[in-house]
């Protein structure tokens, strides 16, 4: 009989999610998440044996939607945005100027942001990611959790967080210390805030994040229990696990919600990428990509506060192999 582990990897390679393995199983949708969130220790083997012959089933019956579906939803935003009918499918060129203008992103070559990576005004899209049909669960899903189980909702599909590593949890101590530090110093009226803090970043019912480190200014968005609506500045440092979701979907949730400044940080990479909605750019917004060298200004601080990116990078470098 296939582990826990096992059945959670083909489940997600098959693209089935939890209500469609209740669906085929007749296992209920909490039974099927404390099994796979590691609540439940030792389910009984009828269940185990219903979910195993599901996920080694017949594709063609027991189909995820995540079969087919990537080329499906950029043909059909493609046919919808650029107003052509069927045809070719788009290309990355189509997909980045779809109701927009029909440049691809570039690097400025000068002035004061040199070396960003400028794409289309008008906002993001995710069209080619997992979360752009709303999934089945909602916040009070997560809610019913157990409190040492951590998990995310973008727009409806609930993710299960790992513990994080030394590393990434070293990274985001240091960011966070810093923007204390400042915080106090200059005696500002904000919060920062490190994970695990719920953010309903919507003010809706399907979608709760949990940034590595957030900065909100707007105490009206402070409750007792989690941040209602969106930070002012976001820090993500990424994993092999989470970079799809971090830099695909959540980024396109970060912006429509009206997050100021997001940060990534790719220790596997050593690299630093910067979405920076502080201004009103009047044909892009900048994307910069640079390398953890020097030091880096934080844009919601009004070129205050900086960042030592060279801390950052001897942080990664003290536990590589």
């Amino acid at each position: 009989m296939m582990t826990i582990e096992e059945m959670q990897q083909v489940r997600e390679a098959r693209g089935i999610s939890i209500a469609q393995l209740a669906e085929y199983t007749g296992v209920p949708v909490g039974t099927l998440t404390k099994i796979f969130a590691g609540v439940t220790k030792r389910p009984r083997p009828a269940t185990l044996q219903a979910i195993e012959r599901v996920l080694t089933g017949d594709p063609e019956r027991y189909s995820g939607r995540a079969a087919g579906y990537e080329a499906r939803s950029l043909k059909d935003g493609y046919e919808r945005y650029s107003g052509r009918g069927e045809g070719d499918m788009p290309t990355q060129r189509d997909v980045w100027s779809w109701g927009r203008e029909d440049t691809p992103p570039f690097m400025v070559s000068d002035g004061a942001d040199a070396g960003a990576y400028s794409t289309i005004s008008g906002g993001l899209s995710s069209f080619n990611g997992d979360c752009d049909i709303p999934g089945p669960y909602r916040v009070s899903d997560i809610e019913k959790l157990p409190e040492d189980v951590r998990a995310e909702l973008i727009n409806g599909h609930l993710f299960y967080l790992e513990a994080p590593t030394v590393v990434h949890q070293r990274i985001v101590f240091a960011v966070g210390f810093t923007f204390e530090s400042f915080i106090r110093s200059q005696k500002k009226k904000c919060l920062a805030l490190m994970a695990p803090t719920d953010v309903q970043i919507m003010k809706d019912d399907m979608h709760m994040f949990q940034p590595d480190l957030l900065v909100v200014c707007e105490h009206d968005r402070i409750t007792k229990k989690r941040i209602y609506g969106a930070p002012d500045f976001v820090l993500e440092v990424l994993s092999p696990s989470t970079r799809r979701k971090d830099l695909i979907d959540k980024t396109v949730w970060y912006e429509k919600a009206g997050v100021r400044e997001l940060w990534f940080i790719d220790p596997d990479r050593k690299k630093l990428q910067i979405y920076d909605w502080t201004k009103e750019h009047e044909k892009f917004q900048l994307v910069q990509l640079m390398p953890l060298e020097g030091k880096k200004a934080v844009a919601v601080s009004d070129g205050a506060l900086e960042i030592n990116l060279d801390e950052i990078r001897e942080i990664i470098e003290q536990y590589e192999e």
